[in-house]
């Protein structure tokens, strides 16, 4: 999915401001496709963004 594509793309570069929009459309994928729409989303998603950052 592209929105994933984007959220991985806009943390790298620091728009954490969209990226936090990305975020708030996948979870609105969740309300309106059910699990499987949201699961199939992040499964997309880096696994290196699913990571706490360390610090």
């Amino acid at each position: 999915m592209l929105r994933c594509a984007a959220l991985a793309s806009r943390i790298r570069s620091g728009d954490l401001k969209r990226a936090s929009r990305i975020a708030d459309r996948i979870l609105d994928e969740c309300l309106t496709n059910g699990q499987a729409g949201f699961v199939r989303c992040v499964d997309e998603i880096s696994v290196s963004l699913l990571k706490p950052l360390k610090g």
